[in-house]
């Protein structure tokens, strides 16, 4: 609810109704975590409910830095993909926090399409919304460049890429990373000193607040599949730290106050390495059958 492509395909739905529809919820090796039948629209809610308890969790406030990547190959071949993981990191950013995110980018920006010659239109951000929001403006890919544009208005956004050069990464309107543990380093200075971490970027999903105190499934036990691992950080140092999303940042678990863990993620084996965060049994999706 609230958003406008379902709204539209639930409109559309109605003029030619279905008899019977099935919902199941999947995790990423493709197994089935949940079943529903009956009405298209009530199984579907109940369907999201039970995603949402299982495959999203929730954070008490925004943190001043969030380290997030774009899952690994093949999701992070660009920079238009890697928008995806940055997306993720934004949910819980604070306004005027930071977003690093370490991408491969094997296909650079990329060349094709006009997500390149768009951001590079203009100066800044603020311009290229002002142009996207502009009476007549329609052009492809400009919908990625308006939702990248959009966090950047929030939070400083922060890139580490082995396949993007400095210049290439400024002229998307981003900040060149040499070292991730650096950049974390300075910026635990700058902007404060909580610190989240999204080991699978686009494949968690983190968000602020309360859950639905109407959820039918609040009294049944769930295993929680997403666990992530957030720490309150004095002082981080580690060797210089490869561009692959599965194992993007190491710190020193000397230098890591684990006292007030809190937070929420993905599958990780390495995101830190005397600490590492939970496995996570499973990422669940939706999918449903219409008869």
């Amino acid at each position: 609810e609230g958003n406008p492509i379902h709204d539209s395909i639930r409109e559309i739905s109605k003029i030619a109704p279905s008899d019977f529809s099935i919902d199941v919820t999947i995790n990423k090796d493709h197994g089935i975590t949940s079943a529903y039948a009956g009405d298209m629209f009530d199984v579907h809610k109940a369907a999201c409910r039970f995603a949402k308890s299982t495959a999203m969790q929730k954070v008490d406030n925004p943190f001043d830095l969030v380290i997030t990547t774009n899952s690994g190959y093949p999701l992070d071949m660009n920079l238009y993909q890697t928008v995806k993981g940055i997306s993720a990191a934004s949910q819980i950013v604070r306004d005027g926090g930071g977003i690093i995110c370490a991408s491969e980018c094997s296909d650079g920006i990329p060349e094709h399409g006009l997500y390149r010659e768009l951001l590079s239109s203009k100066n800044s951000p603020k311009d290229l919304l002002d142009l996207i929001e502009s009476p007549g403006h329609d052009r492809h890919d400009q919908w990625q460049v308006q939702i990248q544009a959009q966090i950047q208005m929030k939070s400083d956004v922060y890139l580490k890429s082995d396949n993007l050069t400095p210049n290439q990464i400024r002229e998307a309107h981003l900040h060149p990373v040499d070292d991730i543990s650096e950049t974390v380093s300075k910026l635990m200075k700058d902007k404060g000193n909580t610190v989240c971490v999204l080991p699978e970027g686009p494949q968690t999903i983190p968000y602020i607040g309360g859950r639905d105190p109407t959820d039918f499934f609040s009294s049944v036990p769930i295993i929680k599949l997403n666990t992530l691992k957030v720490w309150r950080i004095s002082y981080a140092t580690s060797t210089t730290a490869p561009t692959s999303s599965s194992s993007f940042l190491r710190l020193s678990a000397s230098s890591l106050l684990v006292s007030s863990l809190i937070g929420a993620g993905a599958l990780s084996t390495r995101s830190f390495a005397s600490l590492s965060p939970k496995d996570v049994a499973a990422l669940t999706a939706l999918i449903t059958f219409i008869f």
